[in-house]
């Protein structure tokens, strides 16, 4: 049997996006008839994440038997960690969009819709495998079943809009919320950490930790809120996305996907000036013609079947 283990940021400064998708390959993994582990190194998991990590082994490091393959979604690690881990390991998945500092790997994923492997010139090795670009984004069996079943994205008689904060950093997103909230728009807001001690009022509806997040979107015209897991979720059914900035890191690779259009950037730094963010998003939610382009273009280079193709690819290559 085949040996993977997997090394998970499970901070909650990191937000959820490494966990749920390092769990969902976790699992894709195990079905694939693998023996599958997590390496914590004394990190906890989450109680509400749980449940993600059903039939996976938990382990405080990395045994003395080296795995068949190593997976590795840590955007804290430098290239020097990444050699170490080569050394313990048969091959090395590294699960990173950043594309910003020397990675030594045998497999590195980036999902970014406009990533192509000359991007990735002297920051890999020769012998690395590119898993580019969004047929390889990485969703629940859940959400794929869900999304087959989704109706067609039709803007005009769609009126909610989609808030969904993340986990990192929240501030500003309570004005946000009341912002758009007094503009006459219907919220449904998402979370899965609970509802911060918002004061949001009671004219919207509030989500609480839901395991199945495109439940959320049947009724809404746009997405608001961080980058991430959720962005590509909401995509995957064309429903386009305004995101505000809550890292740094996410700055680049937003801004491109901005310029190509597959999302709409905000400022970054939107707290700083609530009302004209609000304005912005205002623009942007009324702008049909946009988000029906947006949208076509979305469902176009997503593909349902990422997590699929990732195990399949690197088994055959083990």
């Amino acid at each position: 049997m085949i040996n993977v283990s997997f090394v998970v940021d499970l901070s909650s400064q990191s937000g959820a996006g490494h966990t749920v998708r390092s769990s969902i390959l976790c699992d894709a993994f195990n079905k694939a008839g693998c023996n599958v582990s997590l390496v914590t190194f004394g990190q906890s998991v989450s109680t509400q994440f749980l449940y993600l990590y059903k039939n996976i082994d938990f382990c405080e490091s990395l045994s003395f038997k080296k795995p068949d393959l190593l997976v590795i979604d840590n955007y804290n690690f430098t290239n020097a960690d990444y050699r170490k881990f080569k050394k313990y390991a048969g091959k090395v998945l590294v699960l990173d969009d950043l594309c910003n500092r020397q990675i030594d790997c045998d497999f590195l994923w980036d999902p970014s819709l406009i990533r192509e492997g000359k991007h990735y010139d002297n920051i890999i090795l020769d012998t690395c495998a590119l898993l580019l670009g969004g047929e390889y984004h990485i969703f629940s069996d859940q959400h794929i079943e869900s999304a087959l079943n989704f109706r067609n994205y039709t803007p005009e008689i769609l009126q909610k809009i989609h808030l969904y904060g993340g986990h990192s950093k929240v501030s500003g997103l309570d004005e946000i919320f009341l912002g758009l909230n007094n503009c006459g728009h219907e919220i449904q807001y998402l979370t899965r950490y609970g509802d911060y001690g918002l004061d949001i009022g009671i004219k919207s509806q509030i989500i609480n930790f839901s395991r199945n997040p495109i439940a959320t979107y049947q009724y809404c015209r746009i997405g608001v809120g961080s980058p991430g897991n959720m962005l590509w979720e909401r995509g995957s059914v064309g429903l386009p996305s305004y995101i505000l900035i809550n890292n740094s890191n996410q700055l680049k690779i937003c801004q491109t996907l901005h310029e190509n259009d597959y999302l709409f950037l905000g400022s970054e730094n939107w707290p700083a000036d609530i009302k004209g963010e609000i304005g912005n998003i205002n623009s942007f939610f009324f702008n049909t013609d946009r988000l029906e382009k947006m949208s076509k273009k979305l469902k176009e280079k997503i593909s349902l079947n990422g997590k699929h193709k990732i195990v399949q690819h690197v088994l055959e290559h083990l």
